[in-house]
């Protein structure tokens, strides 16, 4: 009856300890997949370097489930918020997709802006775009970041109520414009003539502009040296 008894309970501990290997043993070879989750942020972030990514549900993979590990992450496919991509390791790998959000915060117009007018900061309103699709997607390189101040700045064509700004829309504003009256100072040495004239193009402090006379109707090219005044070195 004793080795009886010590035979069962031998049995039973045998089995718990079984069990609790088990448990370790698959909690080793199949962890969550956590760390894959995080590479991956990390390659859609490169792709999308100035905006705030955000992965929207779970993974899904093309067969029942994903690697133990990734050892590698590689994007095949991205775009209308959606990330396509391969997962390797030393032992295995697989495929699969996740959708997810790129927020870029952006100037949103208010109202009509014209060519050529300055740009007022209470005319626009910050928000976050999600450039991972749609029309921001196309523009994400080039949308004007949402901590570029505005003042100094001026349209370059026309911007209409709830468009983003880009880059390409907006520019500084010349500090000398076509048409402007100038003072056009000849140097020759130690001397110098000042006569009254016009600019041919904009131009901003320091560049070289293309200036005429008002009497003699001559075209010349100096430097903008301060607000109206243009040298000529002869």
């Amino acid at each position: 009856m004793a080795k009886k008894t010590i035979f069962v309970i031998g049995m039973i501990i045998g089995a718990f300890t079984f069990f609790q290997m088990s448990k370790v043993h698959a909690f080793e070879i199949r962890p969550t997949f956590g760390s894959a989750r995080a590479k991956l942020l990390i390659k859609i972030q490169e792709r999308y370097p100035n905006a705030r990514i955000e992965i929207l549900g779970e993974i899904h993979w093309a067969g029942t489930a994903g690697p133990d590990a990734a050892d590698f992450i590689e994007i095949t496919q991205e775009g209308k918020g959606e990330a396509r991509f391969t997962v390797k390791n030393s032992r295995e790998s697989a495929d699969g997709s996740v959708y997810f959000a790129a927020w870029m915060g952006a100037h949103i117009a208010s109202k009509r802006i014209a060519p050529g007018e300055k740009l007022n900061p209470a005319d626009f309103t910050l928000q976050e775009l999600n450039v991972s699709k749609g029309e921001a997607y196309e523009y994400r390189g080039v949308i004007l970041p949402s901590n570029t101040g505005l003042m100094g700045l001026e349209s370059r064509q026309t911007i209409l109520p709830g468009q983003f700004l880009t880059r390409n829309a907006v520019q500084k504003t010349p500090d000398l414009r076509r048409g402007d009256a100038v003072q056009i100072r000849f140097i020759s040495g130690d001397l110098s003539v000042v006569t009254p004239g016009m600019a041919e193009e904009p131009a901003y402090l320091d560049d070289r502009v293309k200036v005429m006379a008002q009497k003699t109707k001559r075209e010349f090219i100096g430097k903008l040296t301060e607000t109206g005044v243009v040298e000529v070195k002869l």
